[in-house]
């Protein structure tokens, strides 16, 4: 791997005062040059690379801070929102990182820029080998094209943000991407690009999820999507569709459906109106809030590592075309948001604290120390380890096939899993870090100059 430059911590010496007034003016000549040659066609500058510029002349010992407010995991890298940009890490070789190149990186490089630039990004997800991100005006992605997920025709990719060129996504309220996929709500409505899942296959244009059991009037609220199907949430009640060989789409049966089918929402779910709907490869979750307000948690579809939550003191379950209470430790615990990715799922309960459960095979579950403690298989919900976190309170949680990032309330990035390609964001990379089996925190490169 090719590994791009890190900031680096300068702690004060005699006569530093002094050569504040120099750093200004350098970091002006910098950010200049920098305009210059971005219009010119050149790659930008990142801010890590104006801040080592400095760094190099002894001219800072101090660095202003900036924080996260998102971060998201995809295959094999990640992508963190700060400042209303983004920043990336991990593989490249799809141009996935958004900078213009397909240098892999195993700090976070930034910030993206392409159709972007100047824009305040409010939504951000990552699948397989594309990101994509939503601002007030239009949804951007950037990386690779082969189903026509970056909304783009005719392309194989790009590696920069390019506008999705539809004027169905102009107002998004959500934004969720995986594998080949990409899907929003704008408007009350959903709509899907890339693999859709539907009769229209792969198409390069937004598609409108409609048909089927959902009611044409119906308000979306939230979409997910996985490896082989999606699902939505309109006016409190779950719909799914795709493949269905391990009832992934919750309506009693294991047949596909290209058009929405309603899940089935007597016995667990019975009374529970949901609103958080995730969905990874082959099962789906959802939030439910009930009687008294009561916020549970239910999963449905494939359960060979054990991801529908149901723990294994009880009859095993093979899998469930019909949703079912998550169990353990979130049984009676109030659960406010979830996010599945490959077989493991996490989620966020109401007093913040994380929890997943499922494939564990990389240590994307995080509630391990090391390998020799680590399961491959978590099969019941368990509390992340957060010794290295500053706080054990989780304010978002993003989980991928083999690693996972999640933000702390204070603002801080930690990754943890595989490190194959760098995606957990710390310097060294693989080399220095090949897994962590619970949060990590990352080098936060946008840090460097707020």
């Amino acid at each position: 791997m090719t590994s791009r430059t890190t900031p680096r911590a300068r702690s004060g010496g005699p006569g530093s005062g002094r050569l504040r007034p120099r750093a200004a003016a350098v970091l002006v000549l910098l950010f200049a040059a920098s305009v210059v040659l971005w219009g010119a066609g050149r790659a930008q500058p990142t801010v890590a690379a104006w801040t080592d510029a400095v760094y190099s002349q002894g001219l800072v010992d101090v660095a202003t801070a900036s924080t996260a407010t998102d971060v998201v995991a995809g295959e094999d890298f990640s992508c963190a929102l700060a400042d209303g940009q983004v920043w990336c890490t991990g593989d490249n070789s799809a141009g996935q990182l958004g900078t213009g190149d397909t240098t892999s990186s195993d700090v976070f490089v930034g910030p993206v820029g392409g159709e972007l630039q100047g824009r305040t990004v409010t939504h951000l997800d990552a699948g397989a080998a594309h990101a994509c991100a939503a601002t007030d005006d239009g949804v951007f992605c950037w990386g690779r094209n082969d189903h026509g997920q970056v909304g783009q025709p005719g392309v194989t990719g790009s590696t920069v943000p390019v506008r999705v060129a539809s004027q169905d996504v102009r107002s998004v309220t959500g934004l969720e991407l995986r594998a080949d996929s990409s899907c929003v709500v704008s408007g009350g409505k959903g709509y899907c690009w890339g693999d859709t899942h539907t009769s229209a296959g792969s198409s390069a244009a937004p598609v409108l999820i409609s048909g089927g059991a959902l009611p044409a009037s119906a308000v979306v609220t939230d979409i997910g999507v996985g490896e082989a199907s999606a699902c939505l949430t309109a006016d409190g009640v779950p719909y799914c569709w795709g493949e269905n060989g391990r009832g992934q789409l919750g309506d009693g049966t294991t047949k596909a459906a290209l058009v929405p089918v309603q899940v089935v929402t007597t016995g667990a779910m019975a009374g529970f109106a949901v609103g958080d709907v995730a969905v990874g490869q082959n099962f789906a979750c959802a939030v439910g809030s009930g009687p008294n307000n009561a916020l549970r948690t239910f999963c449905w579809g494939d359960n060979a590592k054990k991801q529908l939550g149901q723990s294994n003191d009880g009859a095993q379950v093979e899998l469930s075309s019909m949703p079912l209470q998550v169990r353990g430790a979130l049984t009676e615990i109030g659960v406010r948001s979830i996010d599945l990715g490959g077989m493991t799922a996490c989620a966020i309960t109401a007093a913040a604290d994380g929890y997943c459960w499922g494939d564990n095979a990389s240590g994307q579950a995080g509630v391990g120390y090391d390998e020799s403690w680590a399961q491959t298989v978590v099969d019941r919900p368990s509390e992340i380890t957060t010794g290295q976190m500053d706080s054990k309170q989780f304010a978002t949680i993003d989980v991928d096939s083999n690693h996972a990032c999640g933000m702390s309330v204070a603002g801080n990035v930690y990754c943890w899993g595989s490190n194959a390609q760098g995606q957990l964001g710390i310097e060294g990379g693989p080399a220095a870090a090949p897994k962590k089996y619970r949060p990590w925190p990352v080098v936060q490169t946008w840090s460097a100059w707020g």
